[in-house]
């Protein structure tokens, strides 16, 4: 079980400043991702050192938005943006494994058919500019592997210019 003792030995100054923002969009409805930008354990998901123990961020932002909860063994902190490097509060709930799965499973397919035109331009000249695919998906608001697919030419080549065939990218 995880809760708010776990972490009582944060810096909470220091947590939120590896936490990068972006600049308020109000034309948008669409709240966008709260990337970290310290530490990672080679997956993608943030993580930070609390004492002896490394943490997930993610995990560690939700306790923090909400000091009175607790993580039930077995139950995980899910990202409803399927974003890994999220820290955002109001894109995390706790959740069971199955369910975690069949949430991302149902949101790259959603993701995968609400790209607009202008968006895969987007994350095709933000790729071409050097921006990893995490960043990208933080940035657009889509998921890693939406990222992934469009970049490989298996998901909006008509869009996007990339040749279907260059698959190994």
């Amino acid at each position: 079980m995880r809760s708010l003792k776990t972490i009582s030995d944060l810096d909470h100054d220091y947590f939120w400043r590896k936490v990068r923002k972006p600049p308020v969009d109000l034309s948008s409805r669409k709240e966008l991702c709260w990337l970290w930008t310290g530490a990672n354990r080679g997956t993608g998901y943030g993580s930070i050192r609390v004492g002896k123990s490394i943490l997930d961020a993610h995990v560690v932002s939700f306790l923090l938005a909400n000091p009175t909860a607790v993580v039930p063994d077995g139950h995980v902190v899910m990202h409803s943006c399927d974003v890994k490097q999220c820290v955002r509060p109001s894109h995390l709930s706790v959740g069971t494994h199955s369910e975690n799965m069949l949430q991302a499973a149902a949101s790259v397919d959603c993701q995968a058919r609400s790209l607009t035109e202008v968006k895969v331009n987007q994350l095709v000249n933000l790729y071409r500019g050097g921006m990893s695919r995490r960043g990208i998906a933080g940035e657009i608001g889509c998921s890693y592997e939406t990222v992934k697919r469009v970049l490989q030419g298996r998901a909006y080549w008509y869009w996007s210019g990339i040749d279907r065939r260059q698959r190994n990218r």
